[in-house]
Formats: C-alpha cells, structure tokens, sequence
C-alpha cells in the first residue's frame, strides 16, 4: 500500500478556513454587541453620582460663608466627607467643612462652609464635594 506524504486536501483547507472566519465574526460581533462583556452599570462607583446644584454666598459682614446645594443624582446612598472652597490658581484648599451626611438616591442637602472667604474677595473660586468612596463634584463660582 502507498501512503501520500502530501498536504491536507484543498477542500479540507477551505472548510477549516471558512470555520476560522465564521467564529471570528461570531466572536467580533458579540463583543460589540456586549455579549462578551459585563455590563459597566453592575459597578458601584457609577451608581453613585454627586451634582452641585448651586452655591450660594452670604455676605455676614467680615466673611462670606458659602453654601453648597449638593444631590445624589446616582441610586446608591453617598456618605458625603468633606467640603472645600479651592483657590483655582494655585489648587490651594481655603476653608473646608468636614461632614458624615449620608445622600441617598435622589436626595439633595446644603453644606455651609462659615468664614470661607473675606467679603473682599474677588474671583474665580472652586467648590468641591468629596465623598468617604472617592465620588467628587466640583463647580467654579465667581465673586465680582
């Protein structure tokens, strides 16, 4: 008997090809489908939104305190850290106000930062909500 040393037949070839590219585009279109990932909303970080609604400024008569209108724009419950009034020319923290408020989903609070500036202030300032999970809002406000 005689035993052929050759190559796999070219029919055999072009299946095994043909099978290499139909599980490739099966593959490709299921990962941009997201089939192939998770879904990036399963993580809490992103559940957990915080939204500077406003800031308001209360001249007292020496120093402006300064309140910010801070929501929980996400579901999950935000436990809020600190506030900070930021000089934004050289990132120097002004006053601060730390704080253990919890923000539910939805829910919206103020946190006054008292004596943050002297009411002869004039500029551009930066307001920032920190929260113990490393969630941060931040908004500029100006003083003319």
């Amino acid at each position: 008997m005689h035993q052929s040393k050759g190559a796999a037949s070219p029919i055999v070839s072009i299946i095994f090809l043909i099978l290499i590219a139909v599980s490739s585009i099966i593959i490709v279109f299921g990962w941009f489908s997201g089939l192939a990932s998770e879904n990036p909303t399963n993580e809490p970080a992103l559940r957990q939104k915080l939204k500077i609604d406003g800031i308001h400024v209360y001249d007292d008569g020496a120093y402006y305190d300064i309140t910010i209108y801070v929501m929980n724009v996400g579901n999950e419950p935000v436990p809020v850290r600190a506030a900070y009034i930021i000089a934004p020319a050289n990132n120097t923290v002004i006053a601060a106000n730390t704080t253990s408020i919890t923000l539910n989903g939805g829910s919206m609070t103020a946190i006054t930062v008292q004596n943050a500036l002297p009411n002869n202030a004039k500029g551009t300032y930066v307001a920032k909500i920190v929260s113990y999970d490393g969630i941060e809002a931040i908004q500029a406000f100006s003083l003319n």
